[in-house]
């Protein structure tokens, strides 16, 4: 991927990304965004996005990063 091609995707919100994926947010608390788990079966939210830092959090599997993790 060329350096343009990583800033392209960087700047994408992590929102855009999920919903071109076919995931929307459950329900939305302030600035963070709440999903079901895209890569496993729940009823209950547990992936949040904080969408004013681009960065994501997994509270099922304790992990988070950015767009790249």
């Amino acid at each position: 991927m060329e350096r343009t091609e990583i800033d392209a995707v960087r700047r994408m919100p992590l929102a855009d990304f999920l919903a071109r994926l076919g995931h929307e947010p459950v329900r939305r608390s302030g600035n963070e965004l709440w999903y079901l788990a895209p890569y496993r079966g729940e009823r209950t939210s547990s992936f949040r996005v904080n969408v004013a830092k681009q960065l994501w959090y997994d509270f099922g599997l304790g992990k988070g990063g950015d767009i790249f993790t």
